[in-house]
């Protein structure tokens, strides 16, 4: 049986409520772990293996707590963009050929605005060009 659009209210507000304690989270760790990298950064003079470790560890920490606050805020915004369809009338419907996406597709993504045709080129287009694609950096394997 099909949802009704209160449901799929329902479903997106509480999806957005997760996405932002889980945003939030990340935040905390950010904070958490810069107040930490200042602690090692100021203890002493010295570069013990130990406190280079240390460091790296924490911007390692740092990073992945930035990434993951940034995937859960732009998770947020898509939630919201859901929302906005669900006011407008179009929500479950695709953004390019505006038949109506599948139910199965909803239940497991709330947010998308793309039938499971269409999903894979509108996400190709979306993807931003970024550094986390990278090659490994190892010696060529041509001979």
């Amino acid at each position: 049986m099909a949802k009704s659009m209160k449901e799929h209210r329902q479903a997106l507000l509480g999806l957005r409520q997760r996405y932002s304690r889980l945003a939030g989270d990340y935040q905390t760790d950010v904070e958490d772990n810069a107040n930490a990298d200042q602690g090692i950064n100021d203890s002493s003079p010295g570069n013990s293996d130990n406190e280079i470790a240390d460091a790296a560890t924490g911007t390692y920490m740092q990073e992945f707590a930035l990434t993951m606050r940034m995937r859960y805020r732009d998770r947020v915004t898509a939630v919201d963009e859901a929302l906005t369809r669900v006011d407008q009338g179009t929500y479950g419907r695709c953004a390019v050929c505006d038949k109506p996406i599948s139910e199965t597709r909803l239940d497991l993504m709330p947010e998308t605005p793309y039938c499971a045709l269409h999903a894979a080129t509108a996400q190709a287009i979306d993807a931003p060009t970024d550094v986390t694609r990278r090659s490994w950096p190892g010696p060529s394997t041509a001979a």
